[in-house]
């Protein structure tokens, strides 16, 4: 780990396409780092630019936001030297790989967060067609698994149409009113003391056609099903606890193990 990636990148692409999930994994998250600390630099290029031309009062939460930005991409310099566009495009690859061979976080990664713009699935409609036939499988294996992460990504999938903009990363649309407030009650009685997450666009709330008793009936017994399904990990750690990596950590030792 930490090694600069195009050094190693051609044996762990070979180990990979030979079926080894862990290099598949480690590939497939470090291509991942790169693409996104290359977009949080061009982001925060252009936000401060546009601040600048505004000549606006810069607040406390937007320098806090400037400053995690540029961090992101700061960490990732030395990892990411020598990868260029064509190599992170290539995540996808990696990401399907360990996904197919098992690895329960990086299915869980490819169906909420596959390494392609939106855009570019529509000009590989092969890949497309790939990803939706094993998302919904990957969230709810994931979700059955204890993963607690499942329940907010496949909240996004259900996110209704109505709502002014789809605030979930997740590609795969399911518009299910029902279904999108029971996996946001199961979210929130997991995680009852997590904060709050902030957006611009305010998220949908019930209306009078949503029965709110038999989405909370139908996220307890998904709550009881979940946590007889959740096992400690090697920290012995008693509950799933606060979700992690869709909260921003892409850490590849966090994603695929030691």
């Amino acid at each position: 780990m930490g090694e600069p990636l195009a050094q190693i990148k051609d044996e762990l692409a070979a180990r990979a396409r030979r079926g080894d999930a862990r290099a598949a994994c480690r590939l497939g998250a470090d291509l991942m780092r790169c693409r996104s600390s290359l977009a949080s630099k061009a982001s925060s290029a252009m936000l401060q630019q546009a601040l600048a031309r505004s000549g606006q009062t810069v607040s406390d939460d937007t320098v806090s936001m400037l400053v995690s930005m540029d961090n992101a991409a700061a960490s990732a310099v030395a990892l990411c030297e020598g990868i260029g566009e064509k190599d992170m495009r290539e995540a996808i690859v990696y990401q399907r790989i360990a996904a197919e061979r098992g690895n329960m976080r990086m299915r869980l990664w490819y169906a909420a967060d596959p390494a392609l713009e939106r855009v570019d699935f529509l000009a590989d409609l092969d890949a497309w067609q790939s990803y939706r036939a094993v998302a919904l499988d990957y969230l709810e294996q994931a979700l059955e698994a204890g993963d607690p992460d499942a329940p907010d990504v496949l909240a996004g999938v259900y996110q209704p149409r109505d709502a002014v903009i789809h605030t979930g990363r997740v590609p795969l649309r399911l518009p299910d009113a029902h279904r999108y407030f029971v996996y946001r009650e199961l979210a929130t009685l997991l995680h009852p003391e997590r904060p709050e997450m902030k957006s611009a666009v305010p998220a949908p709330e019930p209306g009078q056609e949503i029965d709110l008793a038999a989405v909370r009936a139908e996220a307890e017994a998904l709550r009881q099903k979940y946590y007889a399904s959740y096992r400690p990990d090697a920290t012995g750690q008693e509950s799933p606890g606060v979700p992690g990596m869709l909260s921003g950590a892409d850490d590849a030792q966090q994603i695929c193990g030691p």
